[in-house]
């Protein structure tokens, strides 16, 4: 737990360091923003990946709410402050987001110590839950599932790139277009989650419904706001199916800590 509570303090302590040479425009600082902004979203994956052996113990459903804030918090953070706050910072002075920084950062690691202290009065093993992680991710290697979730996380990328440097509303049409012919396959192979039993054939056409409404939402909001909006309205596309693959993986966490897989 120690190791977690290292990687969440140097999580926030790269937000710090991007707000301070937020106004570095040189090609050493922009390099210097990017290498900080792949260090976070590195740390912040390796700190999600144990955290979720937290989210799905069965010992820890009452703090499981807590997670959810925390895991919220902190995705929401670092989209915030390294993604919308290099458009907004001439407004806003250094020092006010770091205050807001703070107070954030307080929130969360009160949140996060009660988290650590039930871990360690239950005596929960981590190790435990992390050999549960890996043999659900052994039994959904066999699904379409896994493949299709990652090839439509890697068309969001496209789309992040897109918003990030297209300004032609017509270039960034015909790439949106592109992504939702490309996440055709893909999204129909997500069916497969209707047959684990804990996501009913409802839930997965409102998904797949939203996640092609929102993609050619975009395409009309760029025409009037060819900005980072654009990309914040995006990511909901695919909010729904990823909600809806966390109920699957949590399904399958709790049969292979019943000894069923």
């Amino acid at each position: 737990m120690k190791g977690l509570t290292s990687l969440f303090i140097v999580y926030y302590a790269l937000i710090v360091g991007y707000i301070g040479i937020i106004d570095q425009e040189s090609s050493v600082g922009s390099l210097l923003k990017l290498a900080i902004v792949l260090a976070g979203i590195m740390v912040l994956v390796v700190w999600s990946s144990f955290m979720l052996s937290l989210l799905y113990h069965e010992q820890l459903r009452d703090k499981k709410k807590r997670m959810n804030v925390i895991f919220f918090s902190l995705y929401s953070e670092g989209f915030l402050f390294m993604m919308v706050i290099p458009y907004t910072y001439k407004h806003v002075s250094p020092l006010i987001l770091l205050l807001i920084l703070f107070g954030l950062f307080t929130v969360n690691y009160m949140l996060w110590v009660s988290v650590v202290a039930t871990v360690k009065q239950r005596g929960l093993s981590l190790n435990v839950s992390l050999w549960r992680i890996v043999k659900m991710g052994e039994a959904l290697e066999h699904t379409a599932l896994i493949s299709s979730m990652t090839t439509l996380d890697r068309l969001s990328y496209v789309f992040a790139v897109a918003c990030a440097i297209v300004e032609d509303s017509v270039f960034f049409s015909s790439i949106v277009v592109g992504i939702l012919l490309l996440s055709i396959k893909p999204v129909r192979r997500l069916e497969e989650m209707t047959t684990f039993g804990v996501v009913v054939h409802k839930e997965y056409v409102v998904a797949k419904v939203m996640y092609y409404s929102v993609y050619l939402f975009t395409i009309g909001w760029h025409l009037y706001f060819p900005n980072l909006t654009t990309f914040l309205i995006g990511v909901c596309s695919i909010l729904a199916l990823k909600l809806c693959m966390g109920k699957v993986m949590e399904d399958t966490y709790h049969k292979v800590q019943r000894n069923e897989i």
